[in-house]
């Protein structure tokens, strides 16, 4: 539950480029919040009251007639919560295309007025066929959470080191303030470490999948970087005096010049 609240509020805020920091700030605070709290205590006291409920406290919670409502809801939840996560992807996806660590793609504006809401094409079907490979690979909800938890202590883990270095070598802050914050990269690296674990019982898909992409963008970076380099310096003007030191005849150049 704790996981699914962080990894929740990470999406929600990677989707600032979509809707603003307003809508998010009120939607978080008189929404998402209050019904997250109002949620989880509940469960507890559910269980503190009816200990025989803990298998599933969240339909539980309800009479029986509200399952179906509940269930309803819940689905309702997960799309909502997936289209997040997609939006954010787009948005990964596009400044990635930007700093050079993508391909160029296709990209949509679907606003005529924030320029961070797009849509891209190609990312979208590349999440549909991984979603639907892992889930057929996994099969269950309880051994796709091996994969889940080390995927969401390793992005919380990246987060928190470069809010670092964004914060000492971008805004210049004291040493002291990055190393008070240097307290949730501890809280990281523990739940990092609490589910290294279950490496084998299905967390390392995540980080292969992990490895492919950033040896993908590395390699079309490093590509890129060398393309350029080739570019600046063979499509240039050349005079007929540099020529022949352009063409590696400047010997013969030479010699042609000695006999004459």
């Amino acid at each position: 539950g704790v996981f699914l609240s962080v990894t929740g509020l990470e999406a929600f805020y990677a989707d600032l480029g979509h809707f603003g920091r307003g809508p998010v700030r009120t939607s978080w605070l008189c929404v998402v919040l209050p019904s997250v709290m109002a949620n989880y205590l509940g469960q507890g006291a559910l269980i503190m009251h009816s200990p025989e409920m803990i298998s599933n406290p969240f339909y539980n919670a309800g009479p029986a007639w509200f399952r179906w409502p509940l269930i309803i809801l819940a689905t309702m939840a997960t799309i909502i919560a997936s289209q997040a996560i997609i939006t954010g992807v787009f948005s990964l996806i596009s400044q990635a295309a930007s700093l050079g660590f993508s391909p160029p793609l296709r990209v949509i504006h679907t606003s005529k007025k924030v320029i961070g809401q797009i849509y891209v094409p190609a990312i979208n079907w590349i999440i549909l066929l991984m979603t639907i490979s892992i889930t057929l690979y996994f099969r269950s909800s309880g051994q796709l959470a091996h994969a889940y938890g080390v995927t969401v202590c390793s992005d919380m883990l990246i987060t928190s080191i470069l809010y670092m270095c964004v914060m000492r070598y971008v805004w210049n802050n004291h040493w002291i303030r990055v190393a008070l914050f240097g307290t949730f990269l501890i809280i990281d690296i523990t739940f990092l470490s609490a589910n290294v674990v279950k490496f084998f019982e299905g967390a390392w898909v995540a980080l292969l999948i992990a490895i492919v992409f950033f040896i993908f963008g590395f390699s079309w970076y490093y590509g890129q970087t060398l393309l350029r380099k080739y570019l600046n310096f063979y499509a240039q003007t050349t005079t007929l005096i540099q020529l022949p030191v352009r063409l590696g005849l400047s010997d013969l150049d030479g010699k042609l010049t000695q006999e004459s």
